[in-house]
């Protein structure tokens, strides 16, 4: 189950992506809705959500420096731009915090549905990545040779 936090100013936006979400894609759970970039910010760190959808212009925070604040705290989560703007500064900031997609609301239940179906696959292939590295047999191995997988899997990665 993929774990998903939607950080929205328009409450409809907000309420339609949630639902869109709850009733198409049953590997996906919305843990909740943030009406803005500080408040999605605290929910992210305690929620620990694995993706979050995020307008970026919103009050108190926008969503780009939302995304900066997440990356420097050393957090995985994966980011969906929400915008109502085809700006391509914006889509170049993005780009540069190496957003998953690039959305444009109102959003369109086909994107949508290439964006969740292109995130699930990552994280399936990251999954098995972790399990090939950790498996039964790696549970024998000493703390050095697990040192030198690891570093192995790194570089090559």
């Amino acid at each position: 189950m993929i774990r998903v936090l939607i950080v929205e100013d328009e409450p409809a936006l907000a309420r339609g992506l949630s639902l869109l979400i709850t009733k198409n894609y049953t590997d996906f759970e919305v843990l909740g809705i943030c009406k803005n970039g500080r408040d999605g910010l605290h929910n992210i760190l305690k929620l620990e959500p694995e993706l979050v959808f995020t307008d970026i212009t919103m009050p108190v925070m926008n969503g780009l420096d939302m995304i900066e604040e997440v990356q420097k705290a050393h957090f995985h989560t994966r980011f969906v731009i929400l915008t109502g703007y085809a700006d391509f500064e914006y889509a170049r900031k993005a780009i540069t915090l190496k957003v998953s997609d690039y959305l444009l609301n109102p959003v369109d239940p086909d994107e949508l549905k290439e964006a969740l179906t292109k995130i699930k696959k990552e994280f399936q292939i990251a999954g098995n990545d972790y399990e090939e590295i950790f498996n039964a047999q790696a549970a024998a191995l000493t703390p050095s040779q697990i040192a030198d997988l690891l570093k192995d899997f790194i570089v090559n990665n």
